[in-house]
């Protein structure tokens, strides 16, 4: 019944944003979440956040008064959540803004409907307290393959396919705006019109009361054709504001998702430079489909005006818009690759520049150094080539643009004046006709010369595709919640675990094997490469591309839904960092769950309860990797505050205890090994201290491991 509660929210939130989804993936995301048998309303949310991951909807938790919720609710710009209690059953109220008004979903365990705002006014009651909000967001990639677990498989979309894709997304709001557009391009057919017949009334040599009607008519036009221009700059605007808040979302959503073996290569900050790319496809998007947009309306309906006055008109324009499309085929992929290109040296160079930056203090202190500018050199030189190739192209096209202009002006009179000896048409047919060439020839002129935002729009949906096409890890299977108790440790297994890297020729762990029972404290130790740190990244599921068997509580480690597994396992690895947030952020991960007793406890066990107290604004203290006094020592106790605050079924720690105090390091390491100490412990350290409190060592060589079930059993084998 609760499964099918949070299923139900998923369902209006795909069907009222217009989303295709696939029920099967929706059963199974929801499932893997909804195992509260009692849920609170922050139980609720939770399971409706994380499965609403899988299901493609990002919900962004929100504590509003009622006031807030009234200033949300007058024009929400995505749909929003209302949760209520009423009389010890779940409701919730999905909130949302379309077209033709608000609506307001009501769902409950019997079923769905939809009430008016005055009814939900009256049932979710007033609350002088916070209350629990959720806005919501369709969370669908835009630029690269729908989220699949083939996405690793799937060919790699083309510029042009990515465009298309982002095209789909919009398509209700692209489909209003092709509305007005056409509009616009009847009404602006009022001018040629509209001249044509006054011409032919004032011949007589005579102002009549049709002639000013028809004046006031164009005019009415004219100012009906900018009004709709209006509304296209208002849909565009709206679109383009989506377009921003979609990609930033998206890669949030995605960056600590995407496989670690596919950042081995990369340098993650410097891959987000391309998200700078939103901005140029959001200018490039709206000339897209305003300018371009009403350039081609205006061709097509101009050919179909001529063609009205003469069958020959219709011939000859088709046969010279043949010819534009033509030479644009031709030369557009060589234009787009050299866009391409020129893309790829101008992110070189910022990120050489941001190298220099980085190392900024190895610089100054090696100024007699030419490798900035030498380097810098190297760089701009591979951007210029490629932006003169560029050029050349673009300077073609407006070549070939001239010799069309010429044809298409000549072509046209010739054929005009033509009919109009002829007697095929008459006078005012003729000015008519040479009024909608000028306008065929600025339309024209406006799609060649803006040819050039075409190829930066193509370049930036592939560049941002590029981050997006990056493989992300699925968190489907089984709740660790139903397996693993809070304040309890986990059984661990490890069988012929094999791991290797990457484009290595070697293997990084062979044949790894062992096992642990609930609590039990291991230390791992060895030389450096030997193994140690990937043996805790592949255990915490930080490298997954690994053979053999890895089991907690005797359900393998890819069975796991790794989203809920991850909440029970606490790790201190050297990928860890802090980030620009709170000291309460850094240590709880926004967690709610995790009281602030223990993040006090925690605080105390790695020696930070007096820094943090010295802090101008104490665990509110806002931290900067950069900042002054936040040495590397103190970075390290806050990840291994981190590590503990939450009482771990399992703990996963590298080596911690230099730069402490004597009577820090006794006073973590008695909590760590402590009997009464619930977790799991695997910690790799060479510190006799540490290595004599263990119930086992596991000893790495070359990827290998020798287990030993003693301190002194160890040193006995390395005599």
């Amino acid at each position: 019944m609760y499964s099918n509660f949070i299923q139900q929210i998923h369902e209006q939130i795909l069907r009222s944003t217009n989303q295709e989804y696939n029920l099967v993936s929706l059963k199974k995301a929801v499932k893997s979440y909804a195992v509260h048998a009692h849920p609170t309303i922050d139980t609720l949310a939770d399971d409706v956040i994380l499965s609403g991951r899988e299901a493609g909807i990002l919900y962004l938790r929100n504590y509003v008064t009622d006031t807030e919720l009234e200033e949300l609710m007058r024009a929400p710009e995505f749909p929003i959540l209302v949760f209520s209690d009423r009389n010890g059953e779940m409701v919730t109220t999905i909130i949302q803004q379309d077209v033709v008004g608000k609506h307001f979903w009501e769902i409950h365990t019997g079923g769905i409907q939809e009430i008016s705002e005055q009814q939900f006014k009256e049932t979710a009651g007033i609350h002088k307290e916070e209350r629990l909000v959720l806005t919501c967001m369709p969370n669908k990639g835009i630029f690269s393959a729908p989220d699949s677990n083939e996405q690793e498989n799937s060919s790699p979309k083309t510029p042009f396919q990515r465009f298309v894709q982002l095209l789909v997304a919009e398509r209700k709001e692209i489909g209003y705006l092709y509305v007005y557009a056409i509009i616009a391009g009847l009404v602006s057919l009022s001018l040629p019109l509209g001249i044509q017949s006054i011409i032919g009334l004032v011949s007589s040599g005579q102002i009549s009361t049709s002639v000013i009607v028809l004046i006031l008519f164009i005019v009415l036009g004219l100012l009906l054709s900018g009004g709709l221009q209006v509304m296209q700059l208002r849909m565009v605007e709206y679109i383009q504001m989506r377009l921003f808040a979609k990609s930033a979302f998206d890669f949030a959503f995605r960056l600590p998702k995407i496989k670690s073996e596919h950042l081995l290569d990369r340098y993650p900050p410097e891959m987000m430079n391309r998200f700078f790319d939103v901005v140029s496809l959001q200018k490039s998007f709206s000339k897209i489909l305003i300018d371009f947009s009403a350039a081609l309306l205006q061709i097509f309906f101009g050919m179909v005006l001529l063609s009205l006055y003469h069958p020959l008109f219709l011939l000859l324009g088709a046969v010279l818009l043949l010819l534009l499309w033509f030479f644009i085929r031709m030369t557009g992929p060589k234009a787009l690759e050299y866009s391409l290109k020129e893309s790829k040296y101008k992110y070189a160079v910022v990120h050489w520049l941001e190298e220099i930056a980085r190392s900024i203090s190895t610089f100054k202190l090696a100024s007699y150094s030419n490798v900035p500018i030498e380097k810098t050199d190297s760089i701009v030189t591979n951007y210029l080539h490629a932006r003169k190739g560029h050029f050349k192209v673009l300077l073609t096209q407006y070549w070939y643009f001239i010799a069309f202009k010429v044809l298409i002006t000549g072509g046209l009179l010739i054929l005009g004046s033509y009919l109009l000896i002829s007697q095929s048409i008459n006078l005012g047919q003729f000015v008519a006709s040479e009024i909608i060439i000028i306008l065929l020839l600025n339309a024209v002129e406006k799609i060649i010369s803006q040819l050039d935002m075409v190829y930066d729009m193509l370049t930036s949906a592939e560049k941002l595709g590029q981050i997006t096409d990056l493989p992300i890890e699925y968190s489907r299977g089984i709740n660790a919640d139903q397996l693993i108790s809070v304040g309890s440790g986990v059984s661990v297994k490890v069988q012929q675990l094999n791991y290797k890297y990457p484009n290595s020729d070697r293997f990084s762990l062979k044949n790894v094997s062992f096992e642990m029972a609930p609590g039990k404290k291991y230390v791992i130790t060895g030389f450096n490469n030997s193994g140690k740190t990937t043996l805790l990244n592949v255990m915490l599921g930080y490298l997954s591309d690994y053979q053999g068997v890895i089991a907690y509580n005797g359900i393998s480690l890819k069975n796991y839904n790794h989203t809920s597994l991850i909440k029970h396992i606490g790790d201190n690895i050297s990928q860890e960092d802090i980030f620009e947030s709170s000291i309460l952020d850094n240590i709880t991960m926004g967690r709610k769950d995790i009281p602030i007793e223990q993040v006090q406890k925690a605080l105390e066990a790695v020696g930070l309860t007096d820094y943090v107290l010295k802090q101008p604004h104490g665990l509110d203290t806002i931290l900067l990797r950069t900042m002054h006094g936040i040495s590397d020592v103190i970075v390290h106790r806050l990840i291994l505050a981190r590590s503990i605050a939450s009482t771990p079924a399992l703990l996963l720690i590298e080596d911690f205890i230099e730069g402490m105090k004597t009577d820090d390091k006794e006073r973590l390491l008695e909590l760590l090994f402590s009997p009464l100490t619930p977790s799991t412990l695997i910690m790799v350290s060479d510190h006799p201290e540490v290595l004599s409190r263990a119930d086992g060592i596991l000893h790495m060589n070359s990827g290998k491991l020798k287990q030993f079930d003693s301190y002194e059993q160890y040193q006995a084998s390395i005599k």
